[in-house]
């Protein structure tokens, strides 16, 4: 006769766990995927067909994109720091940490955003605002990487992390105002803020969420592969640094 095996219950809850993580990780590449191309190569094959129907002008129509772009870079940022500064202590508490470490290494936020923003107005003027954004949001993502792959280092992490929302405090302001200049800067900067307000509104139930459903670790994971498609957000900005305010008006000084 045959002997039926029956697998300890560990073992079953880490194939579990695994196959979990697998499927978020799985999900999460696709979104990306599937954002990257109806968000750019889409509009680069049907820009042409619209100008032609509506008569309007490349210029505003990619110039649409640009605001539609730094509106979700500043938005996905905003969900990322909101869930960040929530479920901080529960993030860190899960890796081992005591409460009192936990707080302990939460205070390091403040202070490294303050250096950073020092930082910023001390190199950064010369050179375009949105250097600053992509600045801040390599240091968001690496900062989570760290607290992701490398909870030992805890402490660095979330440094690189509170440098990264400081200068984010920066630039939210000075890249709409260097992209498109001072025409309508209020009325833009409403615009962009909306949606991202409504993200922050939010943010605490989503961190809650994915806390309860799948627990600290693919939380982070998470937050991380959000910072990195920020990132690339932020980087299909880039282009548009050419035809900009800032450059127009740094020609003619």
């Amino acid at each position: 006769m045959s002997r039926v095996t029956t697998l300890p219950a560990e073992t079953r809850g880490a194939a579990a766990a695994s196959h979990s993580r697998l499927a978020v990780a799985s999900a999460i590449g696709t979104a990306q995927i599937l954002a990257w191309g109806s968000s750019y190569y889409l509009l680069a094959v049907l820009a042409g067909p619209i100008t032609a129907d509506t008569g309007w002008p490349l210029t505003w129509i990619m110039g649409a994109l640009s605001i539609g772009m730094l509106a979700s870079a500043f938005t996905l940022a905003a969900v990322i720091m909101t869930v960040i500064s929530v479920h901080l202590l529960a993030l860190l508490q899960s890796q081992g940490l005591a409460l009192a470490a936990a707080v302990a290494l939460g205070t390091l936020i403040g202070p490294s955003q303050v250096g950073a923003r020092v930082l910023e107005m001390l190199f950064g003027r010369q050179a375009h605002p949105i250097w600053s954004l992509v600045a801040s949001s390599f240091l968001v993502a690496v900062g989570l990487g760290m607290l992701v792959g490398a909870p030992g280092v805890a402490a660095a992490g979330i440094v690189m992390y509170g440098m990264g929302s400081g200068i984010r405090s920066i630039a939210r302001g000075t890249v709409p105002l260097a992209l498109f200049g001072n025409a309508g800067y209020a009325v833009l900067m409403g615009r962009i803020a909306m949606p991202t307000l409504i993200a922050q509104a939010a943010s605490p139930f989503l961190g809650a969420w994915l806390l309860d459903r799948f627990g600290a670790h693919i939380t982070l994971a998470v937050l991380c592969a959000a910072s990195v498609l920020n990132i690339l957000m932020v980087l299909a900005l880039l282009p548009a640094v050419r035809n900009s305010a800032w450059e127009e008006q740094r020609s003619v000084t």
